[in-house]
C-alpha cells in the first residue's frame, strides 16, 4: 500500500512471516531525532549514535551514567515531573521547547514508557511563529470539517485539509474491508501525480503487527527512504533483550517497506490513525515525491486533527446509523400497523415489498413463510428457491446472511448468479425457517488494484521464495464475476432492525391466532353448554304440556289441536329471546306477535297500553304461555269470539317494585265462573306466581274476564322505548319471496365444515340465483378453489374446527370479491378492525336473510 511496513527481504514457502517480524524490535531509529532510554532511577541505559548532536557526549561515554550529569538538572526535573502524568504505557507524553545543555538550542520531548525503561527522544524545535500558524491552522482545518455534513463530504474534507495542514504531495483515506483490504476512498492530490482514489490494495500490504502499532502509536512518520539508520546502543539489555521501540516516533522503517515506497516513486509517507470504538478504521495516509520532515510540533497537531477526524466520523456513522433507524422505525410502524391486526402474515408482507425495497436497495424479494414463496422482481426460480432455502437452513438462525457471492459459499448458485448473484436473508422464525431475503443481479466489474494482488512472492536464483514487491504502481484490474454490489454495513444494520420488526409481527400474529383459536373453542364448548341446558329444559316443558294437555276432556283431534298450538306458542316466543342472541325482548312485541299468529283479523280488537317493557329471556317463555292461554280463551269463548268484543291489556310500570298487567275484556257473551279448571286456566292461575314468584288474579266477572299479573322487577330488564304499537310481522307470502334477478349472486364459494350445514347453504344460495355453489370445509380447499375458479360472492363461516376464515377474508378482499361471514356467535364474534365492518350472518339462516346479507354485502363493497 502506501504507509505500512512490510517484512524482512526473504523467506521461504511460509508467506505469513511478513505477520510475524518484530518491526517493533528493529535495534535502529531515524536520524532527525535522538534516544536516550534510562532505568527506573534515571541512569541511562541505551542511546543512540547520533547523541553526540544533542547531548555533546558520545553514546558510549553517557552508557550507565546518570541522566542528570549528562543534561541539566532543570531539564531532568521538567521530565520527571511530566512522566507522572503518564498513566498508560501505551501513551507518550511531549514536552515543547526545552533547553538540556546551556547552549540556548531548544528541543522537542517525548516521553512513554515501555518494559523497565523510560524512554526519551530529543528533536529540534519549532519556532514559536511555526507553532502559532501551526494551531491556527488546525482551528480552520477543524471548523472546515464541522461543516461537513455528510459522510463523504466529511471523508474528502478530511484529506484536503490534512495537505493544507501537512503540506504533503498527496493525502489519502483509506478504509479497512471486511477481509483485510483495503480501498481508497478520499484523495486530495498535486495535480501532476495520478490519481489512487478508488484503488484497492491486498491485506498484505499492512501486516498484522503494524495494524497493531497504528492503534497504540497514531501517528508515524518516515521523512527520507534515503537516510541512513541510526543505531542503539547497546543493542540488547543485559538480559539479552531488543529495546520495545512500539511507541517510538524515531523508530526505523523496515528494508522491504524502504523498497516498497521506492517503488511508488515517494521519498517521505506519513500516516495518521483513524481509530473508531478502540479499533482501526482506517489510516490517513500521506505522500512526498521529495524528503519532508515536520517538526514534533506540527506532527502532534496533525495528530489532534487526526483524533477529531476520527470522533467526527464516529459522529457521522452514528448519525447515518440514527437516520437508518428511524426509517426502520417508520417501516416498524407500518408493518405492526398493516399487519399485526390482520390474519395472514404473509399476504399482508407481500404487500410490503416496496417498502422493503426502499429501506434496502435490492433487484428482488423472496418472502417465504408458512411454507409458501412468493416472489418480487429478479429472483431464482420457484424450484431454485426450494433448494436455497433448504442450504440456508443449513446456518445458525440467529442472525442476517450477507452474501455478496452466493456461488463461493453454494455451488448452485452459479446457475441463476445473473438474476440473483448475492443475497441478504433475513430469518424471521426458528421453526420452521422463515425468511424475508434480498437480491441483487450480477455485476461484471473491475477491481482496481495498486499492482497485481495474486503475485506476492517469485523464486529467486537461488530456489529460495522471495517476497515480490512491486516495481511499479500502474492499475492491475481484476474482473470479477458472479458477485453483485456489495452489501455495506448501513444495509445490514437495516436488515438487523427489520429481523427484529418482523419477528415481533411474527410472535403477535402467532399469538392472536392461537387466542382466537383458544376463544372460538371456549365459546364453543360454552354455546354446547348452553344448547344442552335449553334443550333440556324446553324438552321438560313440552312433555308436561303434554301431560297436563292429556288429563282434559279432548278429543284427539282437539287435543292435537291445542297442543300444537301451545308448542308454536313457545316455538315464537324462544325465535324471540334467540333472534337477538338470548337478549330481554319487548312484551309488546310478545302480544302483538301472538295475536298476528292466532287471530287473524281479529288483532285489531285487541288493544295494548301503557310503557312497554324488556322482559328477561328466563322469564319469556312463562309470559309467552300465559298470553298464549288469554288470547286463545277469549277467541273461543270471550270476548274475541263474537264480532264486537274487544280486550285491553295494560302493562302498568310505576310501582316500585314489580310490573303490573291488567287483562280486561269486554263486549263478549256473558261470563260465568267454570265449574272446573282446565290446563289452560290453571296456566293463566299458577303460572307467574309460581314460575317468577310474582301474582295472578283472574276475576270471571259478567261482562268479561278481567285479569291481573304482577311481574317482579328481577325479570325485567328496563323499559323499552316509548313507540306507537310495532306493526306485527305477518306470514310471508309469495310477494315477499326474494327475486333472484335482483339478487343475482352468480358464482359462489362457500367456506362451511358441518356438511349439512353446507348443503343446505348452497340450496338456498341456488333458490335465490346463484349459478354455481363450491363448497369448501377447510382453508387447503378454499384456496385451492380460488386459484382454480373466478368467483362473484362468498359466504364464509368464521370457526372451521382449529381454523378460521380470516385468511381467506384477506384473500377474498385483494380480489375485489364480496363476502359475508356466517357465524353462530352473531354479533359477539371479533374481527380485526379491516374486517370488523364485514357483513355478518347468524345461524339458522333462510333465503330472506341470505338475499339481505347478500344485498347489503355488495352495498358495502361499492362504497
Amino acid at each position: 500500500m502506501t504507509t505500512g511496513e512490510n517484512t524482512g527481504p526473504e523467506t521461504r514457502a511460509d508467506l505469513t512471516q511478513c505477520d510475524r517480524e518484530p518491526i517493533h524490535l528493529l535495534g535502529h531509529i531515524q536520524p532527525f531525532g535522538c534516544l536516550i532510554a534510562v532505568t527506573a532511577d534515571w541512569l541511562v541505559a541505551h542511546a543512540s549514535q547520533n547523541a553526540e548532536g544533542f547531548t555533546g557526549l558520545p553514546a558510549e561515554q553517557i552508557i550507565g551514567k546518570p541522566l542528570v550529569d549528562i543534561i541539566r538538572p532543570e531539564a531532568v526535573e521538567a521530565l520527571r515531573d511530566r512522566l507522572q502524568v503518564l498513566t498508560d504505557n501505551d501513551r507518550t507524553e511531549r514536552m515543547g521547547r526545552i533547553e538540556i545543555d546551556g547552549s540556548g538550542r531548544l528541543l522537542d520531548a517525548t516521553l512513554f514508557v515501555v518494559n523497565r525503561h523510560i524512554i526519551i527522544e530529543l528533536e529540534p524545535a519549532a519556532s514559536e511563529s511555526e507553532i502559532e500558524a501551526t494551531l491556527r491552522q488546525v482551528r480552520s482545518s477543524i471548523a472546515h470539517l464541522q461543516r461537513a455534513n455528510t459522510l463523504n463530504k466529511l471523508l474528502d474534507t478530511g484529506a484536503q485539509q490534512v495537505k493544507t495542514l501537512t503540506g504533503f504531495d498527496r493525502v489519502m483515506i483509506y478504509k479497512f474491508l471486511p477481509n483485510g483490504s483495503g480501498e481508497v476512498v478520499a484523495e486530495a492530490r498535486e495535480s501532476s501525480l495520478e490519481p489512487f482514489l478508488g484503488l484497492r490494495y491486498p491485506a498484505s500490504d499492512i501486516p498484522k503487527q503494524a495494524r497493531a502499532l497504528y492503534v497504540k502509536n497514531f501517528i508515524r512518520l518516515i521523512a527520507d527512504v534515503d537516510a541512513v539508520p541510526v543505531e542503539i546502543t547497546p543493542p540488547t539489555t543485559p538480559e539479552g533483550e531488543p529495546l520495545d521501540l512500539s511507541m517510538s516516533g524515531l523508530r526505523s522503517v523496515s528494508p522491504v517497506h524502504i523498497e516498497y515506497l521506492r517503488n511508488m516513486g515517494v521519498a517521505a509517507s506519513m500516516s495518521i490513525s483513524i481509530v473508531r470504538d478502540g479499533e482501526l478504521w482506517g489510516l490517513c495516509a500521506c505522500h512526498n515525491m521529495s524528503p519532508k520532515l515536520l517538526s514534533s510540533s506540527m506532527r502532534n497537531a496533525a495528530e489532534t486533527f487526526g483524533q477529531m477526524f476520527s470522533l467526527m466520523l464516529e459522529a457521522r456513522q452514528r448519525d447515518e446509523a440514527l437516520r437508518d433507524e428511524e426509517r426502520a422505525q417508520a417501516l416498524h410502524v407500518r408493518i405492526l400497523s398493516l399487519v399485526a391486526n390482520t390474519g395472514s402474515s404473509s399476504t399482508q408482507l407481500q404487500r410490503l415489498s416496496a417498502d422493503f425495497q426502499d429501506l434496502i436497495n435490492c433487484d428482488g424479494l423472496a418472502i417465504c413463510m408458512d411454507g409458501a414463496v412468493m416472489l418480487d422482481g429478479s429472483t431464482p426460480s420457484m424450484d431454485q428457491m426450494t433448494d436455497l432455502i433448504r442450504f440456508l437452513n443449513t446456518g445458525t438462525a440467529g442472525d442476517v446472511l450477507a452474501l455478496n457471492s452466493i456461488k463461493a459459499t453454494y455451488e448452485r448458485g452459479g446457475a441463476f448468479a445473473f438474476s440473483a448473484a448475492g443475497l441478504l436473508a433475513i430469518p424471521i422464525s426458528r421453526s420452521p425457517r422463515d425468511y424475508l431475503i434480498f437480491f441483487r443481479r450480477e455485476i461484471m466489474r473491475a477491481v482496481n488494484w495498486a499492482g497485481d494482488p495474486n503475485k506476492p512472492a517469485t523464486l529467486d536464483a537461488s530456489g529460495n521464495l522471495r517476497l515480490s514487491l512491486r516495481k511499479s504502481f500502474e492499475t492491475y484490474r481484476e474482473l470479477v464475476s458472479g458477485h453483485c454490489e456489495p452489501w455495506n454495513e448501513s444495509e445490514i444494520r437495516l436488515a438487523r432492525a427489520l429481523r427484529v420488526t418482523l419477528l415481533e409481527v411474527v410472535l403477535k400474529l402467532a399469538d392472536a391466532a392461537e387466542h382466537e383459536r383458544q376463544r372460538a373453542h371456549e365459546k364453543q364448548e360454552i354455546l354446547i353448554s348452553e344448547l344442552n341446558h335449553r334443550v333440556r329444559n324446553l324438552l321438560g316443558l313440552v312433555r308436561g304440556l303434554i301431560r297436563q294437555t292429556k288429563n282434559s276432556n279432548y278429543t284427539i283431534e282437539m287435543f292435537t289441536d291445542v297442543h300444537d298450538h301451545r308448542i308454536q306458542a313457545l316455538a315464537r316466543a324462544h325465535d324471540q329471546i334467540t333472534a337477538p342472541n338470548w337478549n330481554p325482548t319487548s312484551l309488546r312485541v310478545l302480544i302483538r306477535k301472538e295475536c298476528a299468529a292466532y287471530l287473524a283479523d281479529r288483532e285489531h280488537r285487541l288493544h295494548v297500553d301503557g310503557t312497554d317493557v324488556l322482559l328477561e329471556p328466563e322469564s319469556f317463555a312463562t309470559i309467552a304461555l300465559v298470553v298464549h292461554e288469554l288470547v286463545t280463551n277469549s277467541a273461543k269463548y270471550g270476548a274475541l269470539s263474537n264480532d264486537v268484543g274487544s280486550v285491553s291489556m295494560n302493562i302498568q310500570t310505576t310501582h316500585q317494585d314489580h310490573v303490573e298487567l291488567t287483562w280486561t275484556e269486554q263486549g263478549g257473551p256473558t261470563v260465568t265462573p267454570p265449574e272446573r279448571r282446565g290446563f289452560g286456566s290453571t296456566i293463566i292461575e299458577r303460572s307467574i306466581p309460581f314460575q317468577l314468584e310474582g301474582h295472578a288474579v283472574v276475576d270471571f266477572r259478567p261482562e268479561g274476564l278481567h285479569a291481573r299479573f304482577t311481574i317482579p322487577l328481577r325479570h325485567v330488564a328496563v323499559a323499552a322505548a316509548n313507540e306507537d304499537d310495532p306493526t306485527p310481522e305477518k306470514p310471508a307470502s309469495s310477494s315477499d319471496a326474494p327475486d333472484p334477478a335482483t339478487v343475482a349472486p352468480g358464482k359462489v364459494l362457500v367456506v362451511e365444515d358441518n356438511v349439512i350445514i353446507a348443503m343446505d347453504a348452497e340450496h338456498l344460495l341456488l333458490s335465490v340465483g346463484a349459478t354455481e355453489v363450491v363448497l369448501a370445509s377447510h382453508i387447503a380447499d378454499a384456496r385451492t378453489a380460488i386459484r382454480e375458479h373466478s368467483f362473484d360472492f362468498a359466504l364464509l363461516d368464521v370457526n372451521l374446527g382449529s381454523e378460521t376464515s380470516i385468511p381467506i377474508a384477506n384473500e377474498l378482499s385483494e380480489l375485489g370479491v364480496p363476502f359475508i361471514f356466517v357465524t353462530g356467535y352473531g354479533d359477539q364474534i371479533e374481527l380485526p378492525d379491516e374486517l370488523r365492518h364485514t357483513v355478518r350472518m347468524g345461524k339458522p339462516f333462510h333465503s330472506k336473510m341470505i338475499v339481505d346479507a347478500i344485498t347489503k354485502a355488495k352495498e358495502h363493497e361499492k362504497r
